[in-house]
């Protein structure tokens, strides 16, 4: 799980595209990144999901940071950073 930042959720997205047993989710601001930038992660498909939230950057991070605290949502879904 990531929150994109510039070109990290692309660079993430490129580096897992394709993985077998692997599943990206990147979550990202609507509207507050460029149209270019939404292509380079969000044009993939197959293991690479993506997911607009209305709201900033640190409302993307506030969300990846409730998902890893969840301790039981770690564990059943195998949670994983790019930032591990």
């Amino acid at each position: 799980m990531a929150h994109a930042f510039l070109y990290t959720g692309a660079a993430v997205a490129h580096a897992f595209y394709g993985l077998e047993n692997v599943r990206v989710v990147i979550l990202y601001p609507r509207g507050k990144i460029s149209p270019l930038q939404e292509k380079l992660f969000c044009t993939l498909g197959g293991n690479i999901e993506t997911v607009a939230i209305d709201g900033d950057f640190d409302a993307c991070q506030a969300l990846v940071k409730q998902a890893f605290d969840d301790e039981e949502l770690k564990t059943a879904l195998g949670l994983n950073s790019e930032f591990s």
